[in-house]
């Protein structure tokens, strides 16, 4: 009796029931090794789109960046350019004093979301600051840094566009908002009239939301000069006016109580010396006529009962408030009398 049982037995010489024919076992093992490669594959591919470790390097090239004083890098991986704000340049943040002993923490990626964060530690000017950092998953499933180490901070000067900084070859716009990376940035006036505060360096960092022209200059002592020399100039041109009326507009004050000066007299104005500014105050943009000057006045015409009348009057600067402003390099001046 034979011990083979039909597709139970086995061939000893091909190792297959004898009843399979060879093609089949073929074609079986090719599919099994397709389907465990497309496996493979898939696996692979995940791996590829949620791999925490590729996003961390992302945020660690762009602190790094940042670090090195890149801004070309930095405004890539962050997907700004220059031209979103002066201070983004890059020769602008490679002339700064940049941080360092950067640390990432706590980084966690949210692949479901899009989005990435961390936290950063950075010293600068030997302080410690920290920041949070995020990522975004674009459509193209770019990662690319929406915030962190950049920031946005409200700027006015009551000197108009005069703060400039290292590497900048342009003032900064005054009343505005101004973007910038983490760093100390030297200031430089674009004004003959202003020196900066000595060793002075605007320090951005996450604490930095607004900061005014007004800290970071000095007056010198061009801008006291001119700012006098402005004020001697209004008035002057306040003396060349031929009416009283017109004179107390500009701010000359007339001597008028022994005459009974009629509005429409002629006023001719001689100033023998010069109203003087409250130079206590001068740098601050506003201050007062300090010195009221001395003028010589004669009036022409009719007193208020219609007589022809000529009388020598004095006056004098009213008190009057003074503004003080550079715009485009000059130094010009307001009076406001009142």
């Amino acid at each position: 009796m034979s011990d083979t049982t039909g597709l139970e037995s086995v061939s000893a010489e091909t190792g297959m029931p004898p009843s399979v024919p060879r093609w089949v076992w073929g074609a079986g093992i090719a599919l099994t090794v397709l389907v465990l490669g497309g496996a493979a594959a898939v696996v692979a591919l995940d791996a590829r789109m949620n791999n925490s470790g590729t996003v961390r390097a992302t945020a660690e090239r762009y602190i790094q960046a940042v670090a090195d004083g890149d801004a070309e890098e930095a405004n890539e991986l962050s997907g700004m350019d220059s031209g979103s704000g002066p201070m983004l340049d890059s020769d602008v943040l490679a002339e700064a004093e940049h941080i360092s002993n950067v640390e990432l923490r706590d980084f966690r990626v949210d692949f479901d979301r899009g989005r990435a964060s961390g936290d950063v530690e950075f010293e600068l000017q030997g302080e410690r600051f920290t920041d949070r950092i995020e990522l975004l998953r674009d459509d193209d499933e770019q990662w690319t840094v929406g915030s962190g180490l950049q920031y946005t901070v409200m700027y006015s000067s009551p000197f108009g566009d005069v703060l400039s900084l290292e590497g900048l070859d342009e003032a900064i716009p005054a009343d505005g908002e101004v973007r910038a990376y983490a760093g100390a940035y030297d200031i430089v006036s674009t004004s003959e009239y202003l020196d900066p505060v000595g060793g002075s360096a605007l320090r951005v960092t996450p604490e930095l939301s607004y900061f005014d022209a007004w800290e970071w200059f000095e007056p010198n002592a061009e801008y006291t000069k001119e700012a006098q020399r402005r004020v001697t100039e209004w008035y002057e041109d306040c003396a060349s006016e031929t009416t009283v009326d017109a004179l107390r507009q500009c701010g000359i004050e007339v001597d008028d109580s022994d005459v009974r000066v009629s509005g429409r007299a002629e006023a001719e104005v001689e100033m023998l010396e010069t109203p003087k500014l409250w130079e206590e105050h001068v740098a601050s943009g506003w201050t007062e006529i300090d010195d009221v000057g001395d003028f010589a006045v004669t009036l022409r015409g009719q007193d208020t009962s219609g007589e022809p009348f000529t009388a020598e009057v004095s006056g004098w600067a009213a008190e009057a408030e003074v503004e003080i402003r550079i715009d485009g390099g000059e130094l010009l001046v307001e009076v406001y009398p009142y």
